[in-house]
């Protein structure tokens, strides 16, 4: 993961999608400490999850976002989660 997209995943998606969550629905749903462990077609399946639920808005929650408004993305932000998880998609066959 690219050190930029790492600070968003890390500022704005690992507090609920890591194993350390407090969050079990958030991490049985997507955990980044697991991403690499995924064969490929879960992998892609994950990716593109996560750039249709950024792409659409979904996340982070909104309900997140009103108690942690520092977590909200900036459009640069979403832009760089959505190239990176395109790229891996292309990367690993795509769908």
């Amino acid at each position: 993961v690219p050190t930029d997209v790492q600070e968003i995943i890390d500022n704005s998606c690992y507090g609920c999608h890591s194993t350390d969550s407090k969050s079990t629905k958030g991490k049985m749903k997507l955990n980044f400490d697991k991403l690499s462990d995924l064969k490929q077609g879960k992998l892609v399946s994950k990716l593109n999850r996560i750039y249709n639920a950024v792409n659409d808005g979904d996340m982070p929650l909104k309900k997140f976002i009103e108690k942690y408004p520092d977590k909200k993305l900036s459009d640069s932000q979403t832009e760089s989660l959505k190239s990176w998880a395109n790229d891996l998609i292309d990367k690993n066959g795509g769908l």
